[in-house]
């Protein structure tokens, strides 16, 4: 089926890509356009053509919610326009470009995608700290830093239509992935609870203007990491290994139990060295030398 945009909201647009659940999104304004996390495939990098021919808008900028793989591969597609990250995405880039790019071929090797050139991870040209209001056209949009899932993750907030791109956050597709920091995503969803969502676009996952919905997903993914942080607080505090806070943590509830599982186990291995278990950094946990290890992205 030819990839397609549906319309949220006057001013957005958003689109599912056929992995992984991946949404990628546009906030159009009077011919200009903000391209969010463009991606996946190449009939999907023609719908976002195809959509700004549609709307009769110039790419302006490329914000890149974060840099873990499946975010970045849509700048070498736009050529010339300007990128804007977290600046925080700068030291990763630098600290991380082996592993972000094998991790990529790793994915495009899986789906049939064959390259003519190596890929490069896309330099910003411009870094936000902590928020940033930005204007496209008279839509003025907020750059949030959302950190827990990834310590230089972005969402966009456009206040008047109470529209939120969350980055990888508050999916219905996954559990909370703890790949950054558990504090650090406790507080982030303390502060967005508060803000005026209406509509509610995670990176992965379903989008959502149900207010019943979107109050469901902060309630269950606050409680999961309460209760994750909890267990896995009284496991180290009592000296029990990896393993066994793993199994500490088996019975805990969580949605998509099944397909979920694995995800859960790397949460629960993070979560256990960020609270200062001793186990091999190399061997547990979201940032473990995936080169080495088996992980079925599809």
């Amino acid at each position: 089926m030819p990839s397609s945009f549906t319309q949220l909201t006057p001013h957005l647009w958003a689109m599912h890509c056929r992995s992984m659940h991946y949404n990628t999104g546009a906030f159009i304004s009077a011919g200009r356009a903000v391209l969010i996390d463009p991606g996946l495939f190449a009939d999907e990098f023609d719908a976002i053509r195809q959509l700004l021919k549609d709307q009769r808008a110039e790419p302006g900028l490329i914000i890149l919610s974060h840099i873990h793989w499946d975010h970045i591969t849509g700048p070498e597609q736009f050529p010339g326009v300007k990128i804007l990250a977290h600046k925080r995405y700068l030291d990763f880039r630098a600290q991380y470009a082996d592993e972000t790019v094998w991790a990529l071929d790793d994915w495009e090797k899986r789906v049939g995608i064959q390259r003519a050139r190596a890929f490069v991870i896309p330099q910003p040209d411009e870094t936000v700290d902590e928020a940033k209001t930005i204007t496209v056209d008279e839509l003025a949009l907020r750059l949030e830093n959302v950190p827990g899932h990834a310590a230089d993750q972005l969402a966009v907030y456009h206040a008047e239509s109470g529209a939120l791109w969350a980055s990888d956050i508050l999916s219905d597709s996954e559990i909370p992935f703890v790949s950054d920091n558990l504090a650090a995503y406790q507080r982030t969803l303390a502060k967005l609870s508060e803000w005026d969502i209406r509509v509610l676009v995670p990176g992965h996952g379903s989008w959502t203007s149900d207010s019943a919905d979107i109050r469901a997903r902060f309630e269950h993914d606050q409680a999961y990491l309460r209760e994750l942080g909890e267990r896995v607080a009284t496991a180290v505090k009592a000296g029990q290994t990896v393993e066994e806070t793993v199994a500490v943590c088996a019975d805990m509830p969580f949605r998509l139990r099944e397909q979920s599982q694995f995800d859960h186990r790397l949460n629960v291995e993070s979560v256990y060295l960020e609270m200062g278990g001793q186990a091999d950094v190399k061997k547990v946990g979201w940032n473990k030398d995936w080169r080495n290890a088996e992980k079925q992205w599809e």
